[in-house]
């Protein structure tokens, strides 16, 4: 079941704070969450340069507590998580000019945002797949996707009717790719258990969207953003050096909406399935509820809505 609302730090405690009635904490709770003491979490720091930032390789804990507001009651049971390598990952959403820079021509129609600093949008999950192809081979790495049947043209109207992985694992992949929903929980919390990195959710009775000064901190989301994606950049990263994780674009993940928890372990299963929905991280007209870490939502796989975009990573 999806959300109630769907359509460098480490640590064992808060930082300072604690929730009050109206469901704000002063900053965010860090790692682990009680239980887990065992799983030890990397050293979290930013390690950034030319728009990429490497991610260690460590523990963590995916899922929310079964006390956390509008959660997801089947897809976020709290399960530790050893992901085995380090990986390395856009700080920044895959924008205008990184299309300008990969094909030298000019991006297709996008959203409001139309200048090379803005997410490329628009993009189904098989302009994702791909343009991550793409990329693998113009900087001499194996493609991690071999598409079939495919009619169109990538960022106009390319579609699919399958998608395999040449790997084991998409983990083992050298080349660049999309991340798992382990992979993008644990770089999105960045050491934190909280709803957000900034800190707790602001808890509403609004039906769909409503105004959480801690997301405002970090994310361009349904009070915020006047419905279109913004320039890259412009808000707190989270300790890792990423920008814009939760909210503005919607970001495509490499597997499918199983409304499933995760089954933990090493390297969790990651396929992208043959399911007809993916797994995103929502964008710029999502709500508070449906941008907490743990919330797990999904876009049919051909959707180029005004937000839809992604960001590449590559396991090292």
């Amino acid at each position: 079941m999806p959300s109630e609302d769907q359509g460098g730090q480490t640590g064992g405690a808060a930082s300072s704070g604690t929730d009050d009635e109206g469901g704000i904490a002063n900053g965010p709770l860090l790692h682990p969450p009680v239980g887990f003491e065992s799983c030890s979490h990397p050293e979290v720091a930013a390690n950034c340069d030319a728009g990429w930032c490497e991610v260690p390789s460590g523990c963590f804990v995916i899922g929310s507590p079964e006390t956390e507001w509008r959660r997801g009651k089947d897809d976020e049971t709290q399960t530790a998580v050893q992901l085995s390598k380090p990986k390395s990952l856009q700080q920044f959403e895959f924008s205008r000019g990184d299309w300008r820079a990969l094909f030298g021509t000019e991006p297709p129609a996008t959203s409001d945002c139309s200048q090379d600093d803005c997410p490329l949008t628009r993009m189904s999950f098989w302009d994702a797949l791909s343009i991550a192809n793409t990329l693998s081979v113009k900087q001499g790495f194996e493609q991690c996707y071999s598409l079939s049947e495919c009619l169109g043209k990538v960022g106009v109207d390319l579609s699919c009717s399958g998608v395999s992985e040449p790997k084991a694992s998409v983990y083992e992949c050298t080349g660049f790719r999309l991340m798992t929903a382990a992979e993008a929980e644990f770089v999105l919390r960045a050491g934190t258990i909280s709803e957000f990195y900034s800190g707790s959710i602001k808890k509403d009775n609004s039906p769909t969207c409503w105004n959480d000064p801690t997301l405002d901190e970090i994310a361009w989301y349904c009070d915020n953003c006047s419905a279109s994606v913004q320039a890259q950049g412009r808000l707190k990263p989270n300790a890792f050096g990423l920008y814009d994780l939760s909210g503005n674009a919607s970001e495509w993940l490499n597997q499918e909406q199983e409304y499933l928890s995760s089954p933990g372990g090493t390297d969790p299963v990651g396929w992208v399935g043959e399911g007809e929905r993916r797994i995103v991280l929502q964008g710029c007209v999502a709500s508070p509820s449906q941008l907490r870490a743990a919330a797990k939502l999904s876009l049919p796989q051909d959707a180029r809505i005004e937000s839809s975009g992604f960001r590449l990573i590559r396991t090292l």
